[in-house]
């Protein structure tokens, strides 16, 4: 499982190191690929951030350019190294074997306020038959203030647990800093409970809006 914005080097990755996916675990048993025509769109009242915006990391910039004209719960960018990125939901980083799973998840999460909560499994076999099963639940735990660049932004604070009892039992919990003026993540922690995870805290430094928003 790859996730956006956990520090620009996932980023181009958000890829938590150790709760990536399986690379053998290729087919889906519950949550993973839908049949043509059943993926949700957007949810009402989401939106990317505005094309034009730019969030400076310590690793670099990445310039957001609104969303895909053909899926709206999609989010483009530019990451820090050039490359072309795409974000469901504004916080995965596709592709992603479990995408269907988590679009259903955060289109019930999303736009954040606090109190929302939702979670599910999700299963998949690998060539040698083995079942990995993962346990992600999403909440919007409340807001604070974080300041940026000399300036105060009230941020929302999504939670991600993840848990994999293939992984010797790995559980780790990240918190994401929504900022709804610019509709982007501004920083994220990790805080992990059972195994390892390289993945470390990170900070936006930068905002500018394009003009006009």
């Amino acid at each position: 499982m790859k996730w956006a914005h956990a520090g620009l080097a996932l980023v181009a990755t958000v890829a938590v190191g150790a709760c990536q996916t399986d690379p053998n675990a290729a087919r889906p048993v519950a949550g993973g690929v839908a049949a043509a025509g059943s993926v949700a769109a957007a949810p009402q009242g989401f939106q990317c951030p505005p094309a034009g915006t730019r969030i400076t990391f310590g690793t670099g910039v990445r310039v957001h350019r609104g969303s895909d004209p053909s899926d709206p719960f999609v989010c483009l960018a530019t990451g820090a190294n050039g490359r072309d990125e795409r974000f469901l939901g504004n916080l995965v980083l596709l592709p992603t074997s479990d995408d269907v799973a988590h679009r259903r998840a955060l289109a019930q999460l999303l736009p954040p306020t606090p109190g929302k909560t939702v979670d599910f499994t999700y299963a998949s076999v690998n060539a040698q038959g083995a079942t990995f099963t993962s346990r992600w639940t999403y909440r919007v735990a409340g807001s604070r203030t974080m300041t940026i660049a000399g300036a105060d932004r009230e941020v929302f604070l999504i939670e991600r647990d993840m848990q994999n009892p293939n992984w010797t039992g790995y559980f780790a919990t990240w918190t994401f800093y929504y900022d709804p003026a610019s509709r982007s993540i501004l920083g994220g922690d990790i805080r992990v409970l059972r195994g390892e995870d390289r993945s470390t805290n990170w900070r936006a430094s930068g905002v500018e809006l394009p003009r006009g928003t």
